[in-house]
């Protein structure tokens, strides 16, 4: 069993969390890939999905597996026909990835 994190890294992993969590969020309202951010200036539209792939992160191995969570997040909160095929998230999960790894060296947040 892990160790429980100490304070310090507590307060760390929980910004590092809420600065993918933000991240993702832009990344969906801006790529927009089931159009419900067209004329909406609710920002958060898709907060729920970008907490959803922040989860699966430490799963993908590379963008490729990404893709495939993301459209599965997708799936699972809008139905079958909603999300279109997978590769309409290939530029999602490349985004996402970029920035995630921006997160993770430190270069964002």
């Amino acid at each position: 069993m892990a160790d429980r994190p100490n304070e310090a890294e507590r307060k760390h992993l929980i910004k590092e969390y809420k600065t993918l969590v933000g991240g993702i969020t832009s990344i969906l309202y801006r790529l927009d890939p089931v159009g419900i951010a067209f004329e909406n200036p609710h920002r958060d539209e898709y907060a729920s999905e970008a907490a959803m792939i922040a989860r699966l992160l430490p799963e993908a191995k590379d963008a490729e597996q990404l893709e495939r969570a993301i459209y599965d997040v997708f799936v699972s909160q809008f139905g079958g026909s909603v999300p279109g095929p997978t590769s309409q998230y290939r530029d999602v999960a490349l985004e996402i990835w970029r920035f995630t790894s921006e997160v993770r060296t430190g270069a964002v947040g």
